[in-house]
This record gives C-alpha cells, sequence and structure tokens, in this order.
C-alpha cells in the first residue's frame, strides 16, 4: 500500500529507485504565506486571497462536515480558485458542490472519505495533488473546459475505477494517476503529446488504454508495474509506434497486444431514458466495434449485464426510487475495451412513465383531431398509420407539440398510433398494443 509522510513539507517516494518531491506550495505543501505580501481575509470558515478586484482563491476551510457546497461569492467577490490545501483537514467530507466560475480546483489531498465531487463546466486546471489519496473516490467526470491535469492530480486514489481525460489536455503529467491500482482502462485524447514519468505507474489492474497517434513519447516507469496490461489501442501505425520516445522500465506496455490502426475514440456516447420499471439505453457506433456490451454497476463491481451487436438495449424489471449506474463498452478486435468512465446514472421516480402518449381523437369534416399528452424527453413524436402490412410514419411533429390536424381522408376504419422519439429511436416496441381505431365516415381522399 502506497506510504504517505506529511510534515510541514511533503515527499513522497516512488518505488523503484524514482522520487517525486511535491513542489513548494500554500500552507502544508510547502511555502508560507507572509503576511506583509498577501493579504488574507475571512469569510466565516473560508479564508481567501484576492486575485483581482473581483475574484478570490480559497485557501483555507476550517469546517468539517460530510458534504459541502463551495459559495460562488465571498464578501460580493467572485470565488474562481480553489488553493493549494484549502480543503486538507476535511477528514469527514464525502461529498462536495464546487460553484460555477471556479477555473482552477485544489486542496483536497488526502480526503480519504470523499466519493463524489461535482466539477462544473469552466475549470480549466486540475491542481498538484488536487485530488491526491482521496482513497474513497471511485469515479470522477472531468468537464471538457479543463486543459489541464497537473502533477499527482490523483496520485494514490487506490480505488478510482473510472476517469476520462478531457480533450483539451495535451500532457499526461508526471504521476497523474501513480497507484491508481483500481483503474482498469483509460482512454487517452487525440491530442496529448507526451505521457510524463509514473503517469500509470502501479494500476495494478489496468488492463487496456486507447492511445492516440498524437503521442510522442511516454517517460520512465510510465507503466511500470502494471501487471494486468495486455491489450493497447492504437490510432497510428506500427511505423509511427516504433518511432514514440518510450523511456526504460515501461516493459508492461511494449509488451502487451499493440493494435493498430484503431479509429479513436473507443467510448460509444450513451443516452437513456426510463419509463415503466425499464431502460431504454441507446448509444452512438463505433467504427472498430464487433459487439457491444451493457454493463452496470452492481455490489461495488461492474459487471456485462448484456451484449448485442445492435446500437440499443432495453433492460427490465428496475426498481423504483433506485439509482442505476450503467455504461456502454465495445469489442474490438475481440477484445472488450473496459474503459467506464462515463457511465449513464439513472433514478427511478416513484410513478411510472409511459413513453406511449395517451391519445384522444374527434372526426371531423374528414379530418382526423389528434391531441396527446406530453411525454417527458421527447424530441419528435410520429403519427402513424397500419398500410399495406405495414407502419408508416405520415407526420412528424416536434417534440413541443401535441395536437394535430390530418387532411382529409376517405371514409374507412384505420389503425392509427402516436410515438414518442427518446434519444434519437422511436419508442416502438409495443406498437400493435398501443395502436387504436379512428373510423371515418363518408368518402373523401385517404392518407398518402
Amino acid at each position: 500500500m502506497f506510504k504517505k509522510i506529511i510534515s510541514s513539507a511533503l515527499a513522497v517516494c516512488l518505488a523503484f529507485g524514482t522520487a517525486a518531491a511535491l513542489p513548494a506550495r500554500e500552507g502544508l505543501f510547502g511555502s508560507v504565506i507572509s503576511a506583509s505580501a498577501v493579504t488574507i481575509e475571512k469569510c466565516g470558515a473560508y479564508a481567501y486571497t484576492s486575485i483581482d478586484d473581483e475574484s478570490v482563491k480559497i485557501i483555507e476551510y476550517t469546517g468539517n462536515p460530510t458534504a459541502l457546497s463551495i459559495p460562488a461569492t465571498l464578501n460580493g467577490k467572485k470565488v474562481t480558485a480553489l488553493g493549494g490545501d484549502a480543503f486538507h483537514f476535511c477528514s469527514k467530507l464525502k461529498t462536495v458542490e464546487i460553484p460555477s466560475g471556479v477555473t482552477e480546483v485544489n486542496g483536497f489531498f488526502d480526503c480519504q472519505n470523499l466519493t463524489s465531487v461535482n466539477i462544473p463546466y469552466g475549470v480549466k486546471t486540475i491542481g498538484k495533488f488536487a485530488f491526491g489519496e482521496c482513497t474513497s473516490l471511485r469515479s470522477i467526470h472531468l468537464p471538457e473546459s479543463i486543459t489541464s491535469i497537473e502533477e499527482s492530480a490523483f496520485q494514490g486514489c487506490t480505488n478510482l475505477i473510472s476517469v476520462n481525460i478531457p480533450k483539451k489536455v495535451t500532457r499526461i503529467e508526471k504521476a497523474t494517476f501513480f497507484w491508481c491500482e483500481n483503474l482498469r482502462a483509460i482512454s487517452i485524447p487525440q491530442g496529448v503529446t507526451s505521457i510524463g514519468e509514473d503517469a500509470f505507474c502501479h494500476c495494478d489492474k489496468l488492463k487496456s488504454i486507447a492511445m492516440p497517434a498524437s503521442v510522442k513519447s511516454i517517460g520512465k516507469y510510465a507503466f511500470y508495474y502494471d501487471p494486468t496490461l495486455m491489450e493497447v489501442y492504437y490510432e497510428g501505425t506500427n511505423t509511427q509506434w516504433k518511432a514514440i520516445d518510450i523511456a526504460d522500465r515501461n516493459d508492461f506496455l511494449t509488451c502487451a497486444n499493440i493494435h493498430y490502426n484503431i479509429t479513436l475514440p473507443l467510448l460509444p456516447s450513451p443516452g437513456c431514458f426510463i419509463t415503466n420499471t425499464s431502460l431504454y439505453f441507446t448509444w452512438s457506433r463505433i467504427r472498430d466495434a464487433e459487439y457491444y456490451a451493457v454493463c452496470g454497476y452492481v455490489n461495488n463491481n461492474w459487471k456485462i449485464l448484456a451484449k448485442t451487436s445492435a446500437l440499443e438495449y432495453k433492460l427490465t424489471g428496475l426498481q423504483p426510487h433506485t439509482e442505476y449506474k450503467l455504461a456502454i463498452i465495445p469489442m474490438v478486435k475481440g477484445e472488450w475495451f473496459m474503459d467506464l468512465s462515463r457511465p449513464c446514472n439513472v433514478t427511478t421516480g416513484g410513478a411510472p412513465v409511459d413513453p406511449y402518449p395517451v391519445v384522444q381523437t374527434a372526426i371531423r369534416d374528414g379530418r382526423i383531431g389528434f391531441k396527446w399528452n406530453k411525454i417527458p424527453n421527447a424530441e419528435k413524436y410520429g403519427i402513424g398509420v397500419y398500410q399495406a402490412n405495414k407502419w408508416k410514419v405520415v407526420k412528424q411533429l416536434d417534440g413541443g407539440t401535441t395536437t394535430w390536424t390530418s387532411p382529409q381522408v376517405s371514409g374507412n376504419t384505420y389503425r392509427m398510433v402516436v410515438l414518442a422519439k427518446i434519444n434519437g429511436k422511436w419508442v416502438n416496441d409495443d406498437v400493435f398494443k398501443r395502436s387504436f381505431y379512428v373510423i371515418v365516415p363518408g368518402k373523401v381522399p385517404s392518407f398518402g
């Protein structure tokens, strides 16, 4: 297990003959704040310094709650940064809400009970050791606004299973994920040019990596002691792979199975909609995928629930008032790419939600009037009619419309249905059961 020593300065000794000393920082981590140089102000449990006339950086927090919502302003000034060790002594802290307007996140080192962090879009930097030693943190979503994840940001997060690296990041810094021993897979975004020393060292359960052709150098020990690393999905060619400057002690990487010419990213974009006690799950196509697996987070572990070659799946038998965490992974060249960093989190309600509108109809002058209830998350509605032994959508309307009147149709009996399109898919699995008949008297022009 990763060991740490904390005193007025903190040094982390990396195994195998390398060492990573923490740089000088505010408070606990090194540099002393001089009262003559910097004015420290207080607002309740918070201490802060001014960045300019309108914004401040929080440098200390004296509370110790289990849940914390950091204020957007202090004494009328906007909070835009969280300082080096501001929340270090929050030993009970489990959940954190960071306000919009913050651009730099730091200060949660050694918050060992922290399980959930909401980082808003607009944050640009995750600072050095920002979440280091947060040993209860199992997953975290980083917004795409982030451009920099600094050295050792997640070092020693021993229970971290999944994390996404935003697309604007161009460097994986030194020891970023050192000793994240439960990290299973990682997707490195296109544009990353270097992977620093010890970046993924001692990620004991890391099985697969997606790596872009933009990577030019990989530092010493970057993938040292990753004994389960078996698959590398590489965007470039064999020639490009051989041109990468791979430093010493990366044997687990170089001995893995390298799959060349893989189109990145490998992560499908999921969407989901709950209805009754079922979940409709849809996702985008990955060009190189042979199959997809629907994974669920069950009893603190990810489990494959279903396998399919389609782009949708329906889960049934869900419980009301229950949160579900699900993800999609693709199979590429016979191997599952086990990156679970972008799960779909949904919570069932107490009352079932029916994806089929309840429809009222009225006939006047050979025209059929329709009126239906609004379906949550409906993008479109479609008026369907059963003709020549098949269903035909004769009219599509946007999701904000709940009425429609047909043109004149011939006197006849029509089998019809109103469908909702949710996450790009028409909900039509029970179309015959949910259809209805409309009788139009007289002889006027027919549908079509």
